[in-house]
């Protein structure tokens, strides 16, 4: 751990602590989808091809950001510090404490953390239940043309990435690849406070690639579609002085 204090005196020495690493295993894992489409469709169809290909490329995509949230050991959900928070008549402003009591923690675990680094990641529905939450004064979450709020929302659609602003100034990011099939009734959701600078993915510059072949699938007059590309993620880059991983991400479940 890289260190600094205060000097006893002039020309005394300087507190040094030298450097050291530790190392972190991060696979390399592939991601791919095929598709198999006839001649007939191709070559009689309008537009056919593309129109497959295009599909693969969202399945592509949304299978990797499934893996990314989900996946066992190394997802981010895997890694992240659990806080509960059960009621069953949750309100906004409970839900904003949890996430500013996550926010905290993410903040202890990362001391010089920037101010803009931090996001709230949630389901679309939960975006849109707060939303939808009003106080006795003022709507929890309004486009600040429309007046003042708790939070702002500007309408961005589900693919813009941001969607709004919380109170605290926190941006928030709906990924309808978090888990809504939780808890004992099966129907909870979980959010997440990331911070970006420590959520890491690494992909080939030219991936996905695509492979197009028609003879394994001549005798049929079938044309293979195949998909792939490599990438590697880390959420736990952050470790002790023991070398154990420390639980940057905070998830809300319950």
């Amino acid at each position: 751990v890289t260190t600094a204090g205060e000097q006893a005196a002039e020309l005394d020495p300087v507190t040094e602590q030298d450097y050291d690493d530790e190392l972190i295993s991060v696979p390399v894992r592939t991601n791919a989808g095929s598709q198999t489409i006839s001649r007939q469709a191709v070559e009689r169809g309008l537009g056919t091809e593309d129109i497959v290909f295009a599909d693969l490329l969202k399945s592509y995509d949304t299978s990797l950001d499934a893996r990314l949230i989900n996946a066992p050991t190394w997802g981010l959900l895997a890694v992240a510090n659990p806080i509960t928070y059960t009621d069953a008549d949750p309100t906004a402003a409970e839900f904003y404490r949890k996430i500013l009591g996550a926010s905290a923690n993410v903040e202890d675990v990362l001391q010089d953390l920037d101010e803009d680094d931090l996001f709230t990641l949630m389901r679309g529905r939960r975006w849109a239940w707060l939303n939808g939450e009003v106080t006795d004064q003022k709507p929890f979450v309004q486009n600040p043309a429309f007046g003042n709020a708790f939070g702002t929302t500007d309408g961005a659609a589900y693919p813009a990435g941001v969607r709004g602003v919380l109170p605290n100034g926190g941006r928030v990011v709906t990924d309808n690849n978090l888990p809504n099939n939780l808890g004992t009734g099966t129907n909870e959701d979980v959010a997440v406070v990331v911070a970006q600078h420590e959520a890491h993915l690494w992909e080939d510059p030219s991936a996905p690639f695509f492979i197009r072949a028609e003879q394994p699938q001549a005798k049929k007059l079938g044309i293979d579609l195949v998909l792939y590309g490599y990438f590697a993620a880390c959420f736990n880059r952050v470790v002790d002085a023991q070398g154990t991983p420390k639980a940057v991400h905070q998830k809300i479940t319950g």
